[in-house]
Order: structure tokens, then sequence, then C-alpha cells
């Protein structure tokens, strides 16, 4: 025989039952063994992608503000104005807070539409496969309205806080200054 399979009625001790198959000189692999390999692979998987994830959103806050950073650098004649003529420093910072909001909503927006063809694609061509092998077809990545929605709403709360931080610079600047330095 090239493969026997071996069925313990008692699970109690499966590994001494392990060690005197292999005293016989035969090769064994059980199930459980593999399950935990397989559940391992999935921890590190599941590990490597969340340290990436974590990377992308560190990045995607450093740049909204560096983004709204620049938008206040670049106007800083026209809050100049706004604050002469009798604006206040929290409808400043309100302005700014809404254009952070605003670009987080239109990226999470691009994000989810690019992630959904994606997404799509993916299990279009598995599925293409599986049908090549005359599988019935799965579905590989679910997404759900909620999900996307979760995220849309996380973009957009990321972004309204990366963008407080230069919305307070903004407001705190003085008219006079501003003016004479544009």
């Amino acid at each position: 025989y090239s493969a026997v399979r071996v069925q313990l009625t008692d699970a109690a001790n499966p590994a001494s039952v392990r060690r005197s198959v292999e005293r016989m000189g035969v090769y064994t692999a059980s199930f459980r063994e593999q399950y935990d390999r397989l559940d391992t692979l999935f921890l590190v998987l599941d590990l490597a992608l969340g340290i990436i994830g974590t990377i992308a959103l560190v990045v995607a806050v450093i740049g909204i503000a560096n983004t709204v950073m620049m938008n206040v650098r670049e106007r800083t004649r026209e809050i100049g104005i706004m604050m002469a003529v009798g604006g206040d420093a929290r409808d400043l910072q309100r302005l700014f807070v809404v254009e952070s909001a605003a670009l987080g909503a239109l990226g999470g927006a691009a994000g989810l539409a690019i992630g959904g063809v994606l997404v799509t694609g993916l299990d279009w061509g598995v599925n293409l496969y599986l049908d090549s092998l005359g599988v019935p077809p799965v579905t590989v990545l679910d997404t759900s309205f909620l999900l996307a929605s979760a995220i849309w709403a996380g973009a957009v709360l990321v972004s309204l806080l990366a963008g407080i931080l230069p919305a307070r610079r903004a407001a705190r600047v003085e008219p006079a200054d501003a003016l004479r330095s544009a």
C-alpha cells in the first residue's frame, strides 16, 4: 500500500499512536497537524496584512495632513483677508476641517471603487479557473454595503483627524502678518 488511513476511536492520546506508527518506519501526517500549520499560516498572513494596513494608514494620515498644511500655506493671504474682514478663527478652522473631510470622502470613494473593481476581477478570475476544472462557482471575497460604508466613514474620520492640526495653525494666523507675507 502507498498510504494507510488510521482513524482513532478514542482521541485521548493521538501522539502515542503516531509515535508507534512512526517506529514502524512509516511516515505519518495528521489532519490536526496540517490544520495547525494552516492556522499558523493564516495568523502570519493576518499579521503581515495588518502591518501593511497600519503602515498605509500612517502614510495616508501624513499625506492628508501635508496636503492640508500646504493648502494653509498657499492660502495665507486669503486667510489674512478673511481674518481682517471679521472672519472668526473657528469658522476658519471649520473651513479647513471640512476641506480635509471632503478630501477623505473623495479618496475613500475612489479607493472603494478601485477596490470593488479589483475584487470583482479577482472573483471572476477564480471562478473562470474553477469552471475550467468543473468546480461550481464560489465567492472568494464577499463585500457588503455595511463594510463599504464603514470603510468610507473611516476614511472620512481619518482625514478629519489629520486636518485638525493644520486647521488650528490656520486659525492662529495673524491677519496683518498674513497680508504682509503674500
